[in-house]
């Protein structure tokens, strides 16, 4: 009886099939596979190719091969590396041209054609099951062909994925998420904006000769210098592309065995290849208000060295342009005003030990609450010794840095980061950064930058995934960084000593930035804007999200797409109310295209407030006489109250002033950059003064000023840390969280058993 109900459990519910995935194509590269010819491009696509007429449906999630690149007459393959047959089907989605040896998914096996399939002339990808029964145990190869220059010269194929059945399944393609309230403009086919919003091209390649821009800043005399990558996969390189590299480069631990492993594999890529080509930095100058960039000038370049990679983040600060590009971050100044820089100063050198994946690199900048710069750098890692003698060594993971202005005190925030694009602070002073996600089927991530944090990742993630037959491994094996649920929100998989995301959001992270409090403010007012990358313009565009507090961290409030059909790369507003979006038009090498437009509405350019804001950052602070900072300190725009809080701090009775914002009850703003005033003045001048005004403030009414002004402790030359304990049981879990990294700085904390008390009853 037993037997026989069983029997008939088994028939009424079939056992699901047994599926092993072998290849998803959810990438910006195409992994251990290797591409010749220029049918497929450098990565999946997110959209149909430009090359393409028509849209192709029915594929999987959001990526897919395609040899329609340049369309029906350009030719190439796709090779899988080898593999053994493990399950008895073999399964995957298919469109395209019809011409069997021509545009096919070919399986070899013993170099010998075994199988093929083709489109049937039409886009929609429909499943194809190959029966490999007979090869179980066998290697073999996939070769995916377009050797077709006539009508229906092209291939699309997905998802390929071995199954004990013919009974394969394949997850839908993933529907774009609708922009609600975005209309169209005509200035660029396929590009929605919100409702009330002028869209003007500001600059483009055919007029400026602007090539593949990154990322853009805009001066305090309204220039707009773009970073431009030339050496994107021609000097910068990918370990998709150079497999025969890979256990080297994952065994680099400094920049100079970097050095020594591209003398090994010369032969194989040449160095003297890889340093003809240089990054540039190109400043763009309206010079008539007409909104249209009539001048232009290569402001800098000469990064062609073996070691340097991407041209991915710039900032105007204070007369400097500071410049993220491996293996340094620099900081260059135009001392005659030719708009050429002719003062090259390295911040820090060191970045870069591996190749990883090209554009895992240095990226930045913003300026601080605290007076100082932050940037990021991906999973290339870095090795390096400060100006003051601590050695960093982190060669597997991205990290968040930050430094003062002239570059001493360069520090190690945040570690355990994939690939993090730019840093934006909100009003508050809470620091955000973006994480893209690692092709796993993971998303990417909004982090909130924390003391000390580490959010988890390590490259040896990506080897196990991406190339772990390279690395030996037959079949993929489990994966933390998927297993234990890393990428995602708070959860209980998740281990103890990670800080998780907050949200995931976007799939191709890139340039962010928060409303400075005037100038464009359609939809965004109090949000951060994010640049989404995937590849081309059809699938790319800014996402606006707000964060709230939540307990001790904070969650996203809301988030919606608010510039949708461009492959913009950055974004930022310019002190005449615009706002400008990098637009690196398509693909993943670089190219000569780019274009920077701007977004307005009626009357922001006029209005006084921005108006004002305008002439401040062109006169400049540094004319200003104290008093006149001082007020500047309770100003609506967050970029004035940082400046003058910056030059404040350098006058000789700042602290007055300092303590006077503090004390006034009319503006929090005010307030909150008192407070970051007196930590600068504590930390830098080492002022006895200013922290026992910062002492004081831990009793203040606004739990966020008792905040700031513990997390300011910190690096204050605090006597003893008592001062400090009582904030480990406020009524704010946010105000305790600062203190207890407050108290993680002090050498020698009287804290030490409350923390210890605080991780018990915290639990995880």
């Amino acid at each position: 009886m037993k037997h026989t109900l069983i029997a008939l459990l088994a028939c009424a519910a079939p056992l699901l099939a047994k599926q092993v995935l072998f290849e998803p194509f959810e990438s910006d590269g195409f992994g251990e596979w290797q591409e010749e010819g220029s049918a497929f491009g450098k990565s999946p696509t997110a959209s149909s190719p430009e090359g393409m007429n028509g849209k192709v449906s029915g594929y999987s999630e959001q990526y897919y091969v395609s040899s329609a690149h340049q369309g029906d007459a350009s030719v190439g393959t796709l090779r899988s590396p080898q593999f053994e047959i493990m399950q008895p089907y073999l399964g995957f989605l298919i469109s395209g041209g019809n011409h069997p040896g021509k545009t096919a998914a070919q399986l070899y096996i013993g170099g010998e054609l075994k199988m093929q399939s083709t489109g049937k002339n039409h886009l929609n990808m429909e499943a194809t099951i190959w029966d490999v029964r007979e090869f179980l145990g066998q290697k073999a190869q996939i070769i995916i062909t377009d050797d077709h220059r006539g009508a229906w010269g092209i291939i699309n194929v997905d998802h390929f994925v071995f199954s004990d059945s013919t009974e394969v399944s394949f997850p839908k393609t993933q529907a774009p998420e609708k922009a609600k309230e975005l209309v169209s403009t005509d200035v660029i086919p396929g590009v929605t904006v919100p409702q009330g919003t002028e869209l003007k091209i500001f600059s483009e390649n055919s007029t400026s000769g602007l090539y593949s821009p990154t990322a853009l800043t805009i001066d305090e005399q309204g220039r707009v210098f773009a970073a431009e990558t030339h050496r994107f996969r021609s000097g910068v390189e990918d370990n998709r592309n150079h497999l025969y590299w890979l256990m080297d480069d994952i065994s680099a631990m400094t920049t100079d065995d970097r050095v020594a492993m591209h003398k090994k594999w010369d032969h194989k890529l040449s160095i003297e290849k890889m340093t003809q080509i240089s990054e540039k930095i190109r400043v763009l100058i309206d010079t008539d208000g007409d909104g249209v960039a009539d001048k232009h000038e290569v402001f800098a370049d000469q990064f062609n060295d073996l070691l340097d990679g991407t041209a991915a983040g710039i900032m105007a600060f204070e007369g400097n342009i500071y410049f993220a590009c491996i293996p340094k971050i620099w900081s260059l100044r135009d001392k005659n005003g030719d708009l050429v820089a002719d003062e090259y100063e390295t911040i820090q050198d060191g970045m870069g030990v591996r190749v990883s994946f090209s554009g895992h690199d240095l990226n930045g900048f913003a300026l601080g609450p605290d007076g100082r710069l932050y940037a990021t750098i991906g999973d290339r890692g870095f090795a390096f010794t400060t100006k003051e003698g601590r050695e960093y060594s982190f060669p597997a993971e991205g990290a968040i840095f930050r430094f003062d202005p002239d570059g001493s005190n360069f520090e190690v925030l945040h570690t355990g980061l994939r690939n993090p694009k730019e840093i934006a602070f909100d009003q508050w002073g809470t620091a955000v950064s973006v994480d893209n996600n690692s092709d796993q089927g993971d998303r990417a991530r909004v982090v909130v930058i924390m003391d000390g944090a580490d959010s988890g990742w390590r490259m040896g993630h990506q080897v196990l995934h991406s190339f772990h037959r390279t690395a030996g491994i037959p079949e993929r094996p489990v994966n933390r960084w998927m297993q234990e649920k890393m990428w995602e929100p708070y959860n209980d998989s998740q281990p103890a000593y990670i800080l998780p995301t907050i949200e995931n959001l976007t799939s191709g992270p890139s340039g962010l930035a928060y409303h400075p409090g005037t100038g464009y403010a359609i939809e965004c007012e109090d949000q951060f804007l994010i640049c989404d990358y995937r590849g081309g313009p059809a699938a790319s565009g800014i996402w606006r999200f707000g964060i709230e507090p939540e307990g001790a961290g904070f969650k996203v409030s809301e988030s919606a797409k608010f510039n949708w059909g461009a492959a913009v790369t950055d974004v930022d507003w310019g002190y005449d109310g615009k706002l400008y979006v990098a637009d690196f038009i398509t693909g993943w090498t670089s190219h000569e295209a780019g274009r920077i437009y701007t977004l307005t509405q009626p009357g922001i350019v006029e209005d006084p407030l921005v108006l004002e804001v305008a002439d401040l950052f062109k006169k400049g602070f540094a004319s200003l006489d104290t008093e006149t900072l001082a007020r500047l300190l309770g100003h609506q725009d967050q970029r004035v109250r940082l400046r003058a809080q910056y030059h404040l701090a350098g006058r000789e009775n700042a602290l007055a002033f300092f303590t006077g914002a503090t004390n006034q009850r009319l503006n929090e703003m005010e307030r909150l950059h008192g407070v970051w005033g007196l930590g600068m003045l504590a930390r830098k001048d080492q002022s006895t003064n200013a922290t026992s005004f910062l002492i004081r403030l831990l009793k203040h009414q606004d739990e966020r000023v008792r905040g700031q002004a513990a997390q300011a402790l910190g690096e204050a030359p605090l006597k003893d840390s008592s001062p400090l304990l009582p904030l480990l049981a406020d009524s704010s879990k946010r105000v305790q969280a600062l203190a207890a990294l407050a108290l993680g700085r002090r050498p020698h904390s009287d804290g030490f058993d409350l923390l210890v008390q605080i991780l018990a009853q915290n639990n995880n």
